[in-house]
């Protein structure tokens, strides 16, 4: 059994590291597949905002609750009633809370091919326990298992 500081560098497992600008990686020749998921920004950095309905009305929603509160607490809100401004002012929360809660279902909720993924990931029945040394090629493929009764395997 060869030990792993007497092993060439062909042989070692493959391995890296980050450092700020830069991928630091065990071998001297060959290919890195990078996979890189970040946040759509506009042209100042800003994170842009999915162009959904509920996402637009939850903003509204939450800038007009914060416009109001100001004028709750001074009195200002609503008209003559007694609980007319504070009425008012949990309706625009309760508003929020329903079109925050359902931006952030629509944002959770996987896509066509995510659940084709999900389902060819659920779906095997020999686990892929190696899948982290193929950069997790084969991970949403369907497998097919084929048997042969005949010979009792």
């Amino acid at each position: 059994m060869k030990y792993a500081e007497h092993l060439l560098p062909h042989e070692r497992k493959p391995e890296y590291f980050i450092k700020p600008g830069w991928l630091v990686v065990n071998r001297p020749k060959g290919f890195i597949k990078l996979a890189y998921k970040a946040i759509a920004v506009d042209e100042r950095g800003y994170p842009l905002i999915p162009d959904l309905t509920s996402y637009q009305e939850a903003i509204y929603w939450y800038v007009t609750m914060k416009l109001m509160y100001p004028k709750l607490l001074k009195g200002t809100l609503g008209g003559r009633g007694i609980n007319t401004g504070i009425n008012l002012y949990n309706d625009a929360r309760m508003q929020w809370n329903f079109y925050r809660n359902q931006a952030y279902a629509e944002a959770m909720m996987p896509t066509a091919d995510d659940i084709e993924n999900i389902k060819n990931d659920w779906h095997k029945l020999i686990p892929e326990w190696d899948s982290s040394e193929t950069f997790f090629k084969d991970i949403n493929k369907e497998q097919s298992v084929y048997t042969d009764y005949y010979y009792g395997y």
